[in-house]
């Protein structure tokens, strides 16, 4: 079963809120969104410590139910299992906000995100889809494999893409017990755990890509797999 390793980012400066709570109008982030890897949870807080402003973000970790959501409701989203923003990889920032608040053109800031491990979406440091979009990769050498992934491609999701599967990418592999555990944990499958992807099995996979907006099939390929591996997974969170 696939663990999710993740941390809590304090602090986080957002987008949202009506000024209740003690948070000024505006400025409120979801507590439950404010999680990243572990990794990339330093390379974060290095951004605000190393300049002195603070990155105001309108996302982060993304559950695979919200993922699926924006997925039904804008372009350009990447469905469950497949976004870097479901394991703690990726941040969204408010660009008009930050760009403003830093002082800096969009080139600019790209290059000084990147020179804290943060790699925008777009390479091209222009305005538009996805500006607001930056993958963790780290410096150095740690970067460099996730780079290498991209670097003929006008964007870097290739390089997260790279990254997730280098991750967690074993566990999207499921033998057929561990598919029918995976299912039985969600309560569509209720029948014997042996292995057998029988009618039982197959109409629990069916019910799967129904909920998923997966193609309905009947059959556990890598995308199904994969999706379900990411749905039914488990939160290590430290603080």
């Amino acid at each position: 079963m696939l663990t999710m390793l993740l941390k809590r980012v304090p602090g986080v400066l957002g987008i949202y809120g009506t000024g209740k709570g003690g948070v000024p109008a505006g400025d409120y982030f979801p507590p439950s969104a404010a999680l990243l890897h572990p990794d990339a949870v330093p390379a974060f807080l290095a951004v605000e410590a190393g300049t002195g402003k603070k990155l105001r973000c309108s996302d982060m970790f993304r559950s695979p139910e919200a993922s699926l959501q924006a997925m039904m409701t804008k372009s350009g989203v990447q469905p469950p299992g497949y976004s870097g923003h479901n394991f703690g990889f990726s941040i969204d920032v408010a660009t008009d906000a930050c760009l403003k608040s830093f002082g800096m053109t969009k080139q600019a800031f790209d290059e000084m995100m990147a020179s804290y491990g943060w790699y925008c979406h777009r390479k091209d440091h222009q305005r538009g889809s996805e500006d607001w979009h930056f993958n963790h990769f780290g410096t150095g050498d740690a970067a460099a494999p996730w780079l290498a992934a991209c670097a003929k491609s006008v964007v870097t999701s290739a390089g997260v893409e790279a990254k997730m599967v280098a991750t967690y990418g074993a566990s999207f592999q499921l033998s057929n017990v561990e598919l029918q555990t995976l299912l039985q944990k969600l309560k569509m499958y209720g029948g014997d755990l042996d292995g057998d992807i029988g009618p039982r099995s197959q109409q629990a996979i069916l019910a799967f890509e129904r909920a998923w907006q997966l193609p309905m099939d009947g059959v556990a390929d890598a995308k199904m797999m994969r999706t379900l591996a990411t749905v039914a997974s488990e939160q290590s969170v430290s603080p």
